[in-house]
C-alpha cells in the first residue's frame, strides 16, 4: 500500500471508531465514548466505501443497547433515533447510497438468484492460500506478489489465532463459567467478529457485482479488528507464564518478516541498486 492515498486515513479512523466502542463495552457508554464512535465512523465513511461495514455493525449494537437500558415509551424513541444517526452516516458519504442502489437492483431484479449464487461463492473463486497472501503478502494493487509458499506459511498463525479463539468462546459459554474478564474478552472478540463479517459482506456484494475481485486488501478498513482477534487468540493458546515471551517471538517474527518483503521485494522491485 502506497503511503499517500485513502486508505491511511480512512483505517485511522475506523480504528478510533472501533476503539470508542470498546472503550464503551468495557467502561460503560458515555457521551464523550459515543460522542468519537460515531463522529469518527462517519469520517471513514466518507473516505472510503470499505469501512461502510461501521454502519451495520453500530446501528445493531446501538440499537440492542437502546433497547435494554430503556423501557415503557422510552423505547419509542430508539428507532426514530438510530434512523436518524444513520441517516446523517449516509449523508457522509454520496457512494454509500449509489452502492447500496446496485446491490438492491441485483436482489430485487430478475436475476436475483444468480446474484445470490455470486454472493455466496464469491470467497471461493480465489484460492485459500491467495486471500491470505493477498493480505499479509502483496504489495501495492497486488502488483507486486511474494511467493505462494508465503502465504501458506502465514497461514498457520492465522489458523492458529482462529483456533485461540474458538477455545476462549467455549471457556465463557460452558456451564458454570465464570463472570469475570475474560468473559468481557469474548463479548469484545466477537464485536471484532462482527465488524470482520460485514466487511466480508461488503467485499462479496462488490465481488458478485462485478465491481472488484474478492481481494483481502479491501480488508485494511477493519486491520484494528483482524489484529485484535489475532492477538486474543494467540493469547489464549499460549501459556500463562510465557504469554511475554510468545509475543515477543511471534512480533520478532513479523518484524523480520516485514524487513524481508522490504529489503527482498520491494526494493529491488522499485531501486535497480537493490537488485
Amino acid at each position: 500500500m502506497s503511503a499517500v492515498n485513502e486508505d491511511n486515513p480512512a483505517e485511522l479512523f475506523a480504528s478510533v471508531s472501533i476503539l470508542s466502542l470498546v472503550y464503551g463495552m468495557v467502561r460503560g457508554p458515555r457521551w464523550y465514548v459515543l460522542l468519537p464512535m460515531v463522529l469518527f465512523a462517519g469520517l471513514a465513511v466518507a473516505t472510503k466505501p470499505t469501512t461502510y461495514y461501521l454502519i451495520p455493525v453500530l446501528a445493531l449494537l446501538l440499537l440492542i443497547y437502546g433497547w435494554r437500558k430503556t423501557s415503557g415509551a422510552w423505547r419509542l424513541l430508539v428507532l426514530p433515533v438510530l434512523l436518524a444517526l444513520l441517516f446523517g452516516l449516509r449523508l457522509m458519504s454520496s457512494r454509500f447510497e449509489s452502492i447500496m442502489q446496485v446491490m438492491f437492483s441485483y436482489l430485487s431484479g430478475p436475476k436475483s438468484d444468480r446474484f445470490l449464487s455470486a454472493l455466496v461463492t464469491a470467497p471461493s473463486q480465489a484460492s485459500l492460500a491467495d486471500i491470505v497472501s493477498s493480505f499479509w503478502a502483496d504489495m501495492g494493487w497486488r502488483s507486486l506478489q511474494m511467493e505462494e509458499a508465503w502465504g501458506w506459511a502465514l497461514l498457520l498463525p492465522t489458523v492458529g489465532a482462529s483456533v485461540g479463539l474458538v477455545k476462549l468462546t467455549w471457556c465463557c459459554v460452558r456451564p458454570g463459567a465464570p463472570k469475570d474478564q475474560r468473559a468481557i474478552l469474548c463479548r469484545v472478540a466477537w464485536v471484532f467478529v462482527l465488524c470482520l463479517a460485514c466487511d466480508v459482506a461488503f467485499m462479496a456484494g462488490g465481488a458478485a457485482t462485478g465491481n472488484y475481485g474478492f481481494v483481502s486488501r479491501y480488508l485494511m478498513g477493519a486491520t484494528l479488528p483482524i489484529m485484535a482477534l489475532l492477538v486474543i487468540g494467540w493469547r489464549e493458546l499460549i501459556p500463562t507464564g510465557w504469554r511475554r515471551e510468545g509475543f515477543a517471538a511471534l512480533t520478532s517474527f513479523f518484524f523480520l518478516f516485514d524487513a524481508l518483503a522490504l529489503g527482498g521485494y520491494a526494493l529491488p522491485f522499485f531501486y535497480r541498486l537493490w537488485r
